[in-house]
């Protein structure tokens, strides 16, 4: 029993390690205060061409290296401080090819895992579906594995993608 209890502790102890690791990357970032500068109303930035934008909450560490920060009559406040990086998230939505298409709103008990021949029949878990809001081309089993029914509704992937602004 003491052989479990010192793995458990070590794996925990290596798991606190990984995540404490995982966080210094960002040890090195500027540390600004969270407090709303209340004079600042709008920013320009040159690599957006200057366009005035608007605000809600920010401060002069926290706007952006290189964009300047007015008041509402335009007085010019400060310049940013913090280097932005900006990633691109991409995610996959899938959505109904037959918008007009009714299907009840109840869950199948029944339902607990799906493949798909298209993602190479891998088991993929199911939350809450019925065989009619199900994917189309997709097979559904039970959890023990007997096969409930194909999914009928037709449906497309695409990718969304979104800009996210991050501190460096």
């Amino acid at each position: 029993m003491a052989v479990h209890k010192a793995g458990f502790l070590s794996l925990l102890l290596l798991f606190g390690i990984f995540l404490l690791l995982s966080e210094l990357e960002y040890a090195d970032a500027k540390a600004c205060t969270r407090n709303c500068n209340p004079r600042i109303r709008y920013g320009r930035c040159p690599k957006s061409g200057n366009k005035k934008f608007s605000l809600g909450c920010t401060n002069c560490c926290a706007g952006s290296l290189g964009c300047n920060y007015y008041s509402a009559n335009g007085t010019f406040i400060c310049e940013g401080e913090s280097e932005i990086k900006v990633e691109t998230i991409e995610t996959e939505v899938e959505t109904m090819v037959e918008p007009n298409k009714i299907c009840p709103r109840n869950c199948d008990p029944k339902i607990r895992y799906g493949r798909c021949p298209k993602s190479g029949n891998k088991k993929f878990n199911v939350g809450c579906t019925n065989c009619c809001a199900a994917r189309k081309g997709c097979n559904y089993f039970s959890a023990n594995g007997t096969f409930v029914c194909e999914g009928e509704t037709e449906t497309k992937v695409e990718i969304i993608e979104t800009k996210v602004e991050m501190r460096k």
